[in-house]
């Protein structure tokens, strides 16, 4: 990381506040889903951490999520950013394979596939019970989670681009 200059000058800028949200923003509903309902979704963040970061800084950001930092706290001014996971945004712990099948399983499916004892034996079981044919299962595999991973790289906001509508759309359709 490179330390933090005010624009145009070669004095170091003013401290930097960093606001962490460590928010669980829930995907967009499947197109199926009965409840149209987001409870538990709210229209306000709470901050998590407050982090104040002074000139010449090494800038470290430890946790996933939502970062919005400014320079002014008086303003609204600012600039926000998404800390994802290092292999993002690729998909590869089965958790995540598994809740990224929201758009084409239901509840109960979702939730069978991850109390199993061996969930990525459940989740192969699952996709090969649908092609009903282990090739044909690889190639579905393949194209669902790159339509995944091309939501993530391109539709990717305040959370992550295959929880948003647009990704819900591309990975569907």
């Amino acid at each position: 990381a490179l330390p933090i200059y005010s624009s145009g000058t070669k004095n170091p800028a003013p401290s930097l506040y960093i606001y962490h949200y460590d928010h669980n923003f829930k995907p967009a509903l499947p197109p199926m889903a009965r409840d149209r309902d987001h409870s538990g979704s709210s229209k306000t963040l709470k901050i998590d951490t407050v982090y104040t970061v002074h000139s010449n800084s090494l800038l470290m950001f430890p946790q996933k999520g939502l970062y919005f930092v400014q320079q002014d706290t008086n303003g609204n001014d600012g600039f926000s950013f998404l800390v994802v996971d290092d292999k993002y945004p690729k998909v590869t712990k089965v958790k995540d394979l598994v809740e990224q099948l929201i758009y084409i399983t239901t509840k109960e499916e979702r939730k069978r596939l991850i109390n199993s004892k061996r969930p990525k034996e459940a989740l192969d079981d699952f996709w090969i019970d649908i092609a009903r044919d282990e090739n044909y299962a690889r190639r579905l595999i393949k194209l669902y989670y790159e339509r995944v991973e091309f939501s993530n790289r391109n539709f990717t906001s305040y959370k992550e681009g295959w929880e948003t509508d647009r990704g819900m759309i591309y990975i569907i359709y």
